[in-house]
């Protein structure tokens, strides 16, 4: 192994033109002693190479001879069009000499935590920020390298004592950077959300990373693969971290903390969360991540209104049942338990519902999903043991869900549930009446009061007014004449009542129900 670094060292130490077939041959000399490097590496017992001997010493003086000037490694025909091209392409033997390092850096950071902590200790992370930095048009790098420089720093991030250095050395905003470079690329996505993930369980690392739109770029990843079960899985770990304590804020977006964003932001994160549990509906830990994601953000009511848009009922049954543990079954129970106690949410839903037989489409697909996920969580609650907490939460989902479905099936029937409610009957004169003053009997469904139930008046005469079984007075002064005497009625209560001055408990009802076939005479 010390033959093959000294002689990696000397290749370094060469002097020649670019142009010249010299070059070309140094740097093919170069990378195939680098690919031999990583293949002995790892067969290399730890007493081998252990911080701080020569042979590490010698190791990573090659590493930073590569990564201190990546262009004096590259050859006139190592274009856009060349090597890096057939990189791309899957050609292992075209790869660029910052991949075989990079490849080499992953060896030795996975022999263990004094490894890696000497590697940082050495600088090699400032070394990959300047090479993805730079603005030379010949040191740009690719996809390929773009995603090899992201597992190496992703490799040194592992150990938390690391992770500040790291921070220090702008590999954030390069793993951001990076990010929109390659948008299209799944390997630097991936990779760049695996740093992020352990990136982001530092305060201040979450702190840059929101500073440098990481958020944003998170979000994009995942709503363009959605499908990739692995990327999906650690986009969630990354958007869980951040938006817990996320703050909405409808400021410009220039004046926007790095704790708070705008309503376009949570909606992209709602839509993108929502299509990958819609899509990948049997990985429970799409699921549990998922609603975790949404809990954490399901406050602000831009959520909620993308939420009830999006129409998650079916979201939410489906992870209801798919679901192993207790615990991820509570965290749906408490994003429905938050939607459904929104007032906001319910008059939409209700909106929707109501235009069942107007809009079928939407409104019936609603309807099935809110019949579906009733049910589930009323089997949820018969074969689970549920804390206080969680079955208060599930009782009150059912009967929300239960007065919804209900109210559907009457604007189905044609007949609004309000007019339902109380429904004017004909029926003769009471015989009976309060202090001679003649009443009018109404019938109610649902009734508040009793049917002979009476008030006091506001004096102090402690007479009584009488009222219907709605709550509401019967004698409504609306249908006095102008003698103040109600049709075909003498001289009643009402008029000297209302001669003693104006009563705040009067109501208006009874000349709305008294129209057409009811209208006394």
């Amino acid at each position: 192994m010390d033959a093959l670094l000294d002689r990696l060292w000397e290749l370094a130490n060469e002097d020649d033109d670019p142009r010249s077939a010299r070059r070309s041959d140094r740097v093919a000399e170069a990378r195939a002693l680098w690919r031999a490097l990583e293949v002995l590496l790892t067969s290399l017992r730890p007493q081998e190479l252990a911080v701080g001997d020569g042979t590490f010493t010698k190791t990573l003086a090659c590493i930073r001879s590569v990564l201190s000037d990546p262009s004096y490694w590259v050859t006139a025909s190592a274009s856009l069009t060349g090597d890096v091209v057939a990189a791309a392409a899957g050609d292992d033997g075209a790869v660029t000499l910052f991949v075989c390092v990079n490849r080499v850096l992953l060896k030795v950071a996975s022999r263990g935590e004094h490894e890696r902590e000497a590697l940082v200790r050495d600088g090699v992370a400032d070394l990959i920020v300047q090479c993805g930095e730079s603005v030379k048009p010949s040191s740009t790098l690719s996809a390929v390298e773009a995603a090899a420089a992201l597992q190496t720093l992703q490799s040194l991030a592992v150990d938390s004592k690391n992770r500040p250095s790291l921070q220090v050395s702008h590999t954030i905003r390069l793993c951001v950077m990076l990010m929109q470079m390659h948008a299209t690329v799944f390997a630097v996505q991936l990779r760049a959300c695996q740093f992020l993930r352990q990136m982001a369980l530092e305060e201040d690392c979450k702190e840059r990373i929101g500073r440098y739109r990481g958020l944003q770029a998170v979000t994009s990843a995942l709503a363009r693969f959605t499908e990739e079960t692995e990327l999906v899985v650690t986009a969630l770990d990354v958007l869980f971290f951040l938006c817990v304590e996320l703050e909405y804020r409808d400021d410009p977006v220039g004046s926007v903390p790095f704790r708070g964003a705008d309503a376009s932001v949570f909606r992209g994160v709602v839509n993108a969360v929502v299509d990958a549990m819609r899509l990948l509906q049997s990985v429970e830990l799409v699921q549990a991540n998922g609603v975790a994601v949404l809990n954490s953000i399901v406050m602000h009511p831009p959520v909620k209104e993308a939420l009830c848009s999006l129409n998650i009922w079916d979201v939410a049954e489906n992870g209801l049942s798919t679901t192993a543990t207790d615990e991820a079954a509570c965290d749906f129970v408490e994003l429905l338990d938050s939607l459904l106690r929104d007032p906001v949410t319910c008059q939409t839903l209700g909106k929707m519902l109501s235009n069942a037989s107007h809009q079928s489409d939407v409104s019936s697909v609603t309807k099935s999903r809110l019949k579906a996920l009733n049910g589930q969580v009323g089997a949820l609650r018969n074969s689970q043991t549920l804390s206080q907490e969680s079955g208060a939460r599930m009782a009150f989902i059912t009967t929300r869900l239960h007065s919804l479905l209900n109210e559907a099936s009457w604007e189905e029937a044609g007949t609004p549930m309000s007019l339902q409610k109380c429904q004017p009957t004909s029926v003769g004169r009471n015989s009976g009446d309060y202090d001679g003053y003649g009443q009018f009997m109404y019938s109610n469904s649902h009734p508040a009061v009793p049917s002979h139930a009476s008030t006091h008046s506001d004096d102090d005469s402690e007479d009584e007014l009488p009222v219907d079984s709605g709550g509401g007075y019967a004698n409504d002064p609306r249908n006095d004449d102008v003698d103040g005497l109600l049709l075909r009625e003498g001289l009643g209560y009402f008029e000297r009542f209302l001669q003693q001055g104006p009563s705040t408990n009067l109501k208006s009802n009874l000349s709305d129900m008294c129209e057409g076939p009811f209208k006394l005479i």
